[in-house]
């Protein structure tokens, strides 16, 4: 999965000179700062809904616990480069979100050398309660809007929305 910031790469062109046609911008000077390569976190292979702008959403479903039921959390992967400044800058801290800015290197033969990608991240979790009952449904897929979360559980037909 690659992450680009958009606004940082647009950037490079738009300082190019007017009527410029043609012209190639070096990885060197927007990529390793202005992307992240990293493994794909789980996501839905049905449900289209779990990007939104800077924001990617997964549910990680870890095998039944003692109590024989599953535990389920919501992970939220947001590449907001002035929210991360901003929560850096303030020592915004919370135990439930970690923020990233090691670099990821990949090392593979699709690529000449080996790339190094530091676009700085924050990942928030939230555990979901269990299920009350064998009635209540146990989520399958998450999606996102621009202030929603929408839990699906696409066998029994089930929806829930959680607003920020």
């Amino acid at each position: 999965m690659v992450h680009i910031n958009v606004v940082y790469a647009l950037s490079h062109v738009e300082a190019l000179p007017r009527g410029t046609r043609r012209h190639i911008i070096n990885w060197d000077e927007w990529g390793p700062t202005g992307t992240r390569f990293m493994k794909s976190p789980p996501h839905s292979y049905t449900w289209t809904g779990y990007v939104f702008g800077c924001k990617f959403v997964s549910l990680v479903t870890l095998p039944k616990a003692a109590a024989g039921r599953q535990s389920q959390t919501l992970e939220m992967w947001d590449f907001n480069q002035l929210a991360t400044r901003r929560a850096a800058t303030l020592g915004f801290k919370r135990e439930n979100i970690r923020r990233v800015y090691d670099a990821t290197v990949v090392k593979d033969r699709v690529f000449v050398k080996t790339i190094r990608t530091s676009l700085p991240y924050s990942v928030t979790t939230r555990p979901l309660p269990p299920p009350r009952s064998p009635e209540e449904p146990t989520f399958t897929d998450v999606m996102c809007s621009e202030d929603n979360l929408l839990l699906v559980d696409s066998v029994h037909r089930h929806l829930r929305i959680l607003t920020f």
